[in-house]
């Protein structure tokens, strides 16, 4: 369940009570304003938008995937895939099973179930969901209640660890801390054969929306990518995460499971592949904050 108040100001929102209300049977009204009492009430359908600059260095990024492909035989998309939890096509890693590049790469990889529909703890069954989600005919993928699959510390498994639950408890309480991202590249794309891709600046220019800063997207930022151990203890989220202990700068570390060697090993001395270069908290009103408290009541629509 997706709460509206996560996204939007004025309705309820998940303050990890989901079981309560379940048990209880408590009903939520959706019609009341749940905007905060020393907010305004023209921030309804409002939310707040974090913006930041970030700079790529994909030629770094290559280089460390290459390297890491060398040392345990394996392909640099599959290096890379254990650092996102995705492909380069988008396909979950948790669904392709193993290091080799999943079989109809382009076809799995552009259908949005396929690449949204899973989960990490229990096992995806495709009939249980049948009456509420559209069919989806690929394979099923197994549970990875260990991080064999994909790394606890990846991108996309650290930031929205789904079904697993975390420091935080159960994954009904965990997903109060979701944020709705958006995202658009800047500067030039890299040249096939270009020698050094971090020569130019080029990035992402990253957007997310919410209704509490500290608790959606300072959270997820300070508490887990930033952290080894949160929400699950496995490393530092190689993307966006920084290491903040006090005398050590940037080293981070990404523990990972290596199929070959049946064993885990652990990365350290990890170059930094994201840099922010620039930030800013706003606020977006509604539409009809914006008819009538910032140009006047009488505006056509």
């Amino acid at each position: 369940m997706i709460w509206p108040g996560e996204f939007l100001f004025g309705y309820p929102r998940n303050t990890g009570t989901l079981a309560w209300y379940k048990e209880t049977g408590t009903h939520i009204d959706q019609n009341t304003n749940y905007v905060p009492t020393d907010y305004p009430e023209w921030v309804k359908d409002g939310n707040y938008i974090v913006y930041r600059r970030l700079r790529t260095l994909t030629g770094r990024f290559k280089q460390f995937c290459h390297q890491k492909a060398i040392e345990y035989n394996l392909s640099p998309d599959y290096i890379g895939a254990l650092i996102f939890g995705r492909w380069p096509n988008g396909e979950p890693l948790i669904r392709s099973l193993g290091p080799d590049p999943p079989a109809f790469a382009d076809q799995y990889g552009k259908n949005l179930l396929y690449r949204n529909n899973f989960a990490y703890q229990s096992l995806y069954d495709p009939e249980k969901l049948a009456a509420q989600y559209p069919p989806d005919k690929y394979p099923a993928q197994h549970p990875d209640p260990l991080g064999q699959i994909c790394p606890f510390a990846a991108h996309a498994r650290k930031m929205n660890p789904r079904d697993s639950s975390t420091d935080q408890g159960p994954n009904e309480v965990t997903t109060r801390h979701r944020i709705m991202r958006r995202a658009s590249n800047y500067g030039k794309r890299p040249l096939l054969g270009e020698k050094d891709e971090d020569e130019d600046d080029r990035g992402l220019l990253f957007f997310c929306y919410q209704t509490d800063l500290q608790d959606q997207f300072e959270f997820l930022q300070n508490q887990w990518a930033n952290r080894t151990d949160p929400p699950t203890p496995g490393g530092h989220d190689l993307i966006i995460g920084q290491n903040i202990i006090p005398n050590q700068k940037r080293l981070r570390e990404f523990q990972v499971y290596i199929p070959s060697k049946q064993a885990y090993d652990t990365w350290t001395d990890i170059p930094q592949f994201v840099v922010t270069t620039g930030s800013g908290y706003f606020f977006t009103p509604s539409i009809k904050a914006l008819r009538e408290q910032f140009v006047g009541i009488n505006i056509k629509k």
